[in-house]
């Protein structure tokens, strides 16, 4: 852990690439919305 604090700017550059996966403005679904599943789970029962 104290190789991780010697790096300058690890700490910062991780929470934005955390902000960056978790923030809503990200959500790029297509115009029709989200597609609910419509195949066969199992085909052969």
């Amino acid at each position: 852990m104290s190789e991780l604090q010697q790096k300058p700017g690890f700490f910062s550059a991780l929470a934005a690439a955390v902000f960056k996966i978790f923030s809503p403005p990200h959500d790029d679904y297509p115009v029709t919305g989200v597609q609910p599943f419509s195949g066969d789970p199992n085909p052969n029962p």
